[in-house]
């Protein structure tokens, strides 16, 4: 195929029976696909034009597109197809969402659809889970929806669209703890302890390393390293989470939209002294989380879980007990 229609080794991507070709004119892409229906009949298989598609790429800032025709914000293909498989404004190869300006829109977008599927699913379960288990049920149902988006991250110009898709995984990560939207970004992504943005280099370094050593008709080497990090709310029980939701109750004195109990706010506005979550959270309980080993005895019959449970719970609910009696003086004083 490489000879006759004149696409180089890196211009086609084989994954089992899904091939994705480069091209660069139209004659060049009938050919691929006269082709490529012909090495299938002659080993006994049937191209599906059905589950086939074809995307023209243009320039991020192009106002025309070959065979497309744009319509308010969205671009249209202005026939239906090309040797017989259709033209598509988007397609989805192997998790990756391709789209006419290689943007990461189409991959948020599906993100966002299945990530609220999956919540939907599983909330009479999270309703009565700890946050540990909340946690794990996000870092298996929705985190490996972010792998495919990490290749167009890495090469996204756009700064918008890179922070869109941390909000994303930052959004995705609360909803599934059952915290507010509005718990701040920093405790958060302590909680989570993922970081896109470093994840996404080393795929894409390792991958091209890979690809290098491929060319070369050499042995693969190159391995993703391990990037997963210890879990800090591995054990912490679901109060926690009712404890994070505290700073973002509606003042009950000011009665004002938008005017929360946080930690500023009790104190300049009510002389009431609290801690701050993060200072909650990273000194008293991740060193519970991340030390169990020196706690747990060689004798004890719990496991790692269950001595965290038993060690951070009366913290939570010695914090949570500050916050609401702080909240019945409000509500006497108003």
């Amino acid at each position: 195929m490489t000879r006759r229609v004149g696409i180089d080794l890196e211009d086609r991507l084989f994954y089992a029976d899904d091939v994705l070709l480069f091209l660069d004119s139209e004659e060049q892409l009938l050919r691929a696909i006269e082709i490529v229906e012909e090495w299938a009949r002659d080993n006994g298989m049937h191209l599906n034009e059905s589950k086939s598609g074809i995307v023209v790429f243009a320039h991020r800032r192009a106002r025309k597109v070959p065979k497309m025709e744009k319509t308010g914000n969205q671009w249209r293909p202005t026939i239906n197809n090309i040797g017989g498989i259709p033209l598509c404004e988007k397609y989805k190869y192997l998790g990756t969402w391709l789209d006419i300006k290689l943007t990461c829109t189409s991959q948020i977008n599906n993100i966002k659809k299945k990530a609220a599927h999956i919540y939907v699913k599983l909330y009479p379960y999270l309703v009565c889970a700890s946050a540990d288990a909340r946690r794990d049920m996000w870092q298996t149902m929705v985190a490996p929806l972010f792998n495919a988006a990490y290749v167009l991250l890495h090469y996204e110009p756009s700064e918008t669209h890179r922070v869109s898709l941390e909000r994303l995984q930052r959004g995705t990560f609360k909803k599934f703890l059952m915290v507010s939207k509005r718990t701040n970004s920093v405790l958060a992504h302590d909680m989570m302890r993922k970081d896109v943005r470093h994840i996404a280099q080393v795929t894409v370094e390792t991958c091209r390393l890979q690809w290098k050593q491929r060319k070369a008709f050499q042995r693969i080497q190159a391995r993703l390293p391990d990037l997963a990090v210890e879990n800090g709310l591995k054990g912490i029980p679901n109060n926690w989470c009712e404890l994070v939701n505290t700073m973002v109750r509606p003042c009950p004195y000011c009665k004002k939209a938008g005017v929360v109990t946080s930690r500023w706010h009790l104190w300049v506005k009510h002389r009431i002294r609290l801690p701050h979550m993060n200072y909650i959270w990273r000194r008293e309980i991740l060193p519970i989380s991340l030390g169990v080993s020196q706690r747990l005895g060689p004798n004890d019959p719990r496991g790692e879980r269950q001595v965290i449970r038993d060690t951070a719970k009366p913290i939570i609910q010695r914090h949570l007990a500050d916050y609401y009696n702080a909240w019945s003086k409000l509500l006497a004083s108003s």
